[in-house]
């Protein structure tokens, strides 16, 4: 009875170990997402009110157009309530970001876009698209003296969601 109760007692505590670094292990996830939330790019909000106020000289309709859109983004910002969103909702912050950019780099920058309706209402970490198509910007396009795409695709693959961000940039 007593190697029962000893091994009946390594089992819990071996379990309660497991629960301990699962427990942890969850933590650390929702830092790294909270961590990644706050990451939206102070460069980012400058060079779009640059942008604005050059149209305020130049075109006042698109520059209250863009202030629209930028009040937009940031209130998609702290909408957030948790850490996943559908891909609609993902797609729909990515695409006021791209407005954002596309008033800035003009002509300089194309967008294409592929994502299977299918995959609209599946829920996505936050965050998960824009990060990186601000990255295909700013390292592919951005440096490039050349015009440029960001194309942003999504689909279902060996029952996998993959989605990618290509940008033709250096």
């Amino acid at each position: 009875v007593v190697k029962l109760a000893l091994a009946v007692a390594q089992l819990l505590g071996l379990q309660m170990e497991l629960a301990e670094l699962d427990r942890q292990a969850q933590l650390v996830t929702k830092a790294e997402l909270d961590a990644l939330h706050a990451q939206i790019n102070p460069h980012f909000l400058f060079n779009t009110l640059n942008t604005i106020i050059t149209y305020t000289r130049t075109d006042p309709d698109t520059a209250r157009k863009l202030l629209i859109r930028l009040a937009a983004f940031f209130r998609q910002t702290l909408k957030r309530h948790g850490h996943f969103n559908t891909l609609r909702e993902e797609i729909e912050y990515v695409n006021t970001y791209l407005i954002l950019e596309k008033a800035r780099f003009r002509e300089k920058l194309k967008i294409q876009r592929n994502i299977d309706p299918a995959l609209l209402d599946i829920q996505v970490p936050v965050l998960t698209l824009q990060p990186l198509v601000e990255n295909a910007l700013y390292h592919g396009i951005k440096i490039s003296r050349r015009k440029g795409f960001i194309r942003v695709t999504g689909a279902e693959q060996s029952g996998h969601i993959v989605l990618e961000v290509v940008d033709d940039g250096s």
